[in-house]
């Protein structure tokens, strides 16, 4: 019985794999508007009943596929070179900007999905966005122990004040309110100014 359902799960996840590249091959090529369940489903060589029973409807497919990537690039590791700690937070954030830039228009649905959107995956992205501002804290908190920060510096809260400047600005991003070529000069810009308050 036991082998039965392991292999049950094995080849459910089997699936649930097929339709992740399926819908990522079909989003990054032609487009998440212009992609259907259906066509995902002939991709994957499964049926669309399967594919909503797995993984879900569109908007919840790219949050799926999206939570992979974002997963891929959580959690750079930290340079001991010394760099100030406004440079080595853009550091974190870089891969991710690299990849939105890779796919705007992706992008822009997904955080779309993701801030006003209701689905399975939803509290799956939340959980992982707190992993992240919990490895800047680290980061953070690394550099006041060195004494570069103020004592009464609080590593989480200003992990998530970091966070959130970001997530303003890749919105303002989305929205075509700025280019995406400044996104990394205000955030930099930003930082330093936010971080002056707290340097010892």
């Amino acid at each position: 019985m036991e082998q039965t359902e392991t292999r049950r799960e094995r080849h459910k996840q089997q699936r649930l794999e097929r339709i992740r590249e399926a819908a990522w091959q079909l989003f990054s090529t032609q487009g998440y508007d212009a992609t259907t369940v259906r066509q995902i489903a002939e991709q994957a060589d499964v049926s669309p009943a399967t594919v909503i029973l797995h993984a879900g409807d569109k908007a919840e497919l790219l949050l799926l596929v999206f939570h992979d990537a974002i997963a891929q690039r959580l959690g750079v590791p930290a340079h001991e070179d010394g760099a100030p700690l406004d440079v080595a937070l853009l550091r974190q954030l870089q891969p991710f900007l690299h990849f939105y830039g890779e796919h705007p228009e992706l992008s822009r649905a997904f955080c779309r999905e993701f801030l006003y959107g209701k689905n399975r995956w939803q509290e799956q992205e939340i959980q992982q966005a707190q992993r992240f501002i919990a490895h800047l804290a680290e980061i953070i908190d690394g550099y006041r122990r060195r004494g570069e920060l103020r004592r009464d510096t609080d590593p989480t809260l200003l992990a998530e004040l970091v966070f959130g400047l970001y997530q303003g600005l890749l919105q303002s991003w989305f929205c075509g309110a700025i280019a995406f070529e400044s996104l990394e000069p205000r955030l930099a810009q930003q930082f330093s100014w936010q971080l002056e308050v707290h340097r010892a």
